[in-house]
């Protein structure tokens, strides 16, 4: 998957998908948030690539986008924001993934 070719919807959902995977489970509610950003056939080529990514090969992916995406405090924030709402989808906010939003914070 050439992900210089992404847009920024193939990005956000990227990263949401990271994110929902804090917990090591990817519940209803956080597909659905997936879902509505990208289409189903796009984001099934997004799990692949994710899946086939290291942790480190993950964050660096993330990191690539910092200048085109997210280079201002309000567009970090934004990103945080909707991060944020995906942890609470299932009303669970669990260690983990309050784990995950503070090294994402400092990524990005």
């Amino acid at each position: 998957m050439n992900v210089s070719k992404w847009s920024y919807d193939d990005f956000k959902a990227f990263l949401l998908l990271y994110a929902a995977n804090a917990d090591l489970v990817v519940v209803k509610e956080e597909e659905d948030i997936l879902k509505h950003i990208v289409s189903k056939k796009r984001l099934s080529k997004l799990k692949k690539h994710y899946s086939a990514s290291s942790d480190y090969e993950i964050i660096q992916t993330i990191m690539s986008f910092k200048e085109k995406y997210f280079a201002t405090e309000d567009e970090k924030n934004k990103l945080l924001k909707e991060i944020k709402e995906l942890f609470l989808a299932d009303s669970n906010y669990s260690i983990l993934e309050k784990n995950a939003f503070m090294a994402l914070q400092k990524i990005l």
